[in-house]
């Protein structure tokens, strides 16, 4: 609106002649929302509640009296099976939700403890008979050490996929395999964002069923501002 032959006085009289072609932005929405059609309490989820007091100058302007704002129910549904999921892993929704997790780490805590000793027994084999190869080698030519220690990084990276492999297998068999974890890490924070931002009611409804519904809103509590999971039986 700003430039050389502009002046507020100048826009105050196109606002007035010809206010549909004026657009207000979102503050500017939100104090004539406020000016016009006054409420009690504004029901507003967190980015809102954000911005809400930048428009504060032009309400004053308007007259307009700021709404109290209330925080909107929040929660985030999750199936049976997740739960279990995140349950066998000491995995939270709330560790979920706040920061990335890699597969690895998620399921770090659910490796068999006996898988475990095995793959510690394999690597201490592995490096024992690496070292005296080395040895080995180097009484022999002292030119080795080069081949020898790039050999060396190579078996150690293979023997590391390959222990991922069988580390994998054996989660897989205990329904905590790779697949089920990007189920349950894609639906509690679908493309990294908040269910609330992504799903609406019609998802929800599809996949908890109308019980399932009925049940999650007997669950939420207006005026309990706390984040909620909500565990429901996926139809």
């Amino acid at each position: 609106l700003e430039g050389p032959d502009s002046s507020l006085a100048e826009w105050t009289q196109r606002a007035r002649s010809e206010p549909i072609r004026l657009s207000p932005d979102v503050l500017a929405r939100v104090a004539l929302q406020n000016a016009l059609l006054p409420v009690a309490a504004h029901v507003a989820g967190p980015g809102e509640s954000a911005y809400l007091p930048l428009a504060a100058p032009l309400e004053r302007l308007l007259g307009a009296v700021r709404p109290v704002v209330i925080p909107r129910p929040s929660a985030t549904w999750i199936g049976m099976e997740e739960a279990r999921f995140l349950s066998r892993t000491h995995l939270s929704v709330e560790a979920l939700m706040t920061r990335r997790i890699a597969y690895e780490e998620a399921v770090a805590g659910a490796v068999p403890a006996e898988l475990r000793m095995h793959l510690e027994s394999a690597d201490e084999a592995l490096d024992g008979a690496l070292l005296r190869l080395a040895d080995l080698g180097l009484s022999l030519d002292p030119n080795l050490a080069g081949p020898l220690r790039k050999g060396r990084q190579r078996i150690e990276e293979e023997a590391a996929r390959l222990k991922r492999k069988v580390t994998s297998a054996a989660l897989s068999k205990e329904g905590l395999g790779l697949s089920r974890w990007e189920t349950v890490a894609g639906w509690v924070l679908p493309r990294g964002r908040f269910q609330e931002k992504v799903y609406g009611w019609a998802a929800l409804l599809a996949r908890c069923g109308e019980a399932g519904m009925r049940r999650s809103l007997e669950a939420l509590d207006p005026f309990d501002f706390r984040h909620r999971v909500i565990e429901v039986e996926q139809r």
